[in-house]
C-alpha cells in the first residue's frame, strides 16, 4: 500500500505531464512572439515617424534657405539695376539740354518721325552728320535749342533731327544694356493717364509695320506688377 503510493507518487511527474508542459511552453513561445512582433511593430512606427520628421524638417530648412537666397538675389538684382539707370542718367545729363528738347518734340510730333527698325551706330554718325550740315545750311550762325527750336524747322528737317537723335539715344541704352549684360533697357515717361507710361526709348524695336519703329507706345503698368516704377 505504502509503496503503490510511492510508486504512484514517484511516477507522477513533479510539475505536470509531458503534454501539459509542452502547451506551457507554446503558450510562453506565443507571448515572447507576440511581444516582440508588438516591439519590432512599435519601433517601425517610432522610425517612420522619426523619417517623416527629418523630411519635414529638410524640406522646411529647404523652403526657408531657397526663400533667403531668393530674397538677396532680388536685392543684388535691384540694386544693379538702380546702378545702371544711374549710370544713364548720368549719361543724359551730360547731353545737356538736348535729351530734353529731344523729348518734348518727340512726345508732341510721335507719328512724325520714321526711325528704321534696323540700323548700325556707323548710320547713327551719318544722320547726326547730314542734319549737323541740312542745319548749318538753313541757320547759318544759329543754335538749335537758343535760336531755333525743332517745331520751327520745316517737316523734312525735323524727320532728320529726328532720326539722329533717336538713333543716338536708342543706341547708348542698347549699349549700356550689352554692357551691364541685361536684356534691353528703356526709357518711359508718364502718358497722362492714370497707370499709363509712354516707352520713349524701347530697348526692344517693334516695327509699326513699313519697317520702321513704332514709338511713344502707350502701356498700362498694373501698380502691383510694377510698383517700383511708379
Amino acid at each position: 500500500m505504502v509503496y503503490y503510493i510511492r510508486a504512484k507518487m514517484a511516477m507522477r511527474p513533479a510539475f505536470g505531464s509531458r503534454s501539459e508542459g509542452r502547451a506551457g511552453h507554446k503558450v510562453k513561445g506565443n507571448r515572447v512572439n507576440a511581444m516582440q512582433k508588438k516591439r519590432t511593430g512599435l519601433l517601425l512606427r517610432f522610425g517612420a515617424i522619426f523619417l517623416i520628421l527629418i523630411v519635414v524638417t529638410l524640406t522646411i530648412s529647404g523652403v526657408a534657405t531657397y526663400a533667403n537666397q531668393n530674397r538677396i538675389f532680388q536685392e543684388e538684382e535691384e540694386k544693379n539695376l538702380r546702378a545702371i539707370a544711374d549710370y544713364l542718367a548720368v549719361v543724359l545729363q551730360q547731353e545737356g539740354n538736348d535729351f530734353p528738347m529731344y523729348q518734348k518734340y518727340l512726345l508732341s510730333h510721335k507719328a512724325e518721325p520714321d526711325i528704321p527698325v534696323e540700323f548700325t551706330p556707323e548710320d547713327a554718325v551719318e544722320a547726326k552728320r547730314r542734319f549737323d550740315r541740312r542745319f548749318a545750311e538753313a541757320y547759318p550762325g544759329k543754335l538749335l535749342g537758343e535760336d531755333v527750336q525743332p517745331e520751327d524747322m520745316p517737316e523734312d528737317m525735323r524727320k532728320a533731327y529726328a532720326l539722329a537723335c533717336h538713333e543716338h539715344y536708342l543706341l547708348l541704352f542698347e549699349q549700356a544694356a550689352e554692357k551691364f549684360g541685361i536684356a534691353y533697357t528703356y526709357y518711359v515717361v508718364p502718358a497722362g493717364k492714370e497707370l499709363h507710361m509712354t516707352y520713349m526709348l524701347d530697348g526692344v524695336r517693334e516695327s509699326r509695320g513699313d519697317g520702321c519703329v513704332e514709338l511713344c507706345i502707350d502701356v498700362f503698368e498694373p501698380l502691383e506688377e510694377h510698383e517700383k516704377m511708379w
